[in-house]
């Protein structure tokens, strides 16, 4: 199937962040649990010395503010794509949607960017770039996959304008059944693998 974009929904209607929040010292402590069995067992590690040391000093609280963007996006990739996809916190997400190739979503790309629509494209963009939890920046380039997310207003926003687009293609088919199925959630997150 070669590498996709996948979407997620939290259980609770709440946003990544205030998830992440809500269970970091859960997430802190399974993980670094986690991570000494394929280090005693196989000399690998699940996450990287640095994250294992900001874990390791943190409390039982992460304050997002003052965690620099780049040790913030690799610990939200492993939150969701570790800890929330086959870990403890597998309750707090669900994948939804159509599950399609990232290569099915080139032709959307020229489309959006044909309509001029300047807060459209940034939106958009956010399936090739991804979104940080730090300041909604560009999610941090580095070898694993990335994260983004649309908040409701967006949401709302590419709804409306997907409607008037006039054009057969998968990747906005796709994304106007993924927004139909997330209807009024609060935040829809996705995976983009690399």
């Amino acid at each position: 199937m070669g590498v996709r974009i996948a979407f997620y929904e939290t259980t609770d209607g709440k946003s990544l962040l205030e998830n992440f929040n809500r269970t970091f010292s859960e997430f802190k402590d399974w993980i670094l649990e986690e991570n000494k069995k394929p280090i005693n067992d196989y000399k690998e590690r699940i996450i990287s010395k640095e994250i294992q040391s900001f874990l390791e000093q943190s409390g039982d609280n992460i304050n997002v503010k003052n965690t620099s963007q780049e040790l913030l996006d690799e610990l939200t990739n492993e939150y969701l794509l570790t800890f929330c996809d086959y870990g403890k916190g597998k309750l707090n997400i669900k994948l939804i949607g159509p599950l399609i190739s990232r290569h099915k979503y080139d032709t959307s790309f020229n489309i959006i960017k044909e309509t001029n629509d300047k807060k459209l494209i940034e939106f958009w963009n956010f399936l090739k770039v991804g979104r940080s939890l730090k300041d909604d920046k560009e999610f941090t380039k580095m070898e694993s996959d990335l994260i983004g997310f649309w908040k409701k207003n967006e949401m709302d926003y590419i709804r409306q304008k997907i409607k008037s687009i006039d054009v057969d293609d998968i990747g906005i088919e796709c994304i106007s059944d993924v927004l139909a199925e997330i209807d009024e959630k609060t935040e829809l997150i996705f995976n983009i693998e690399l």
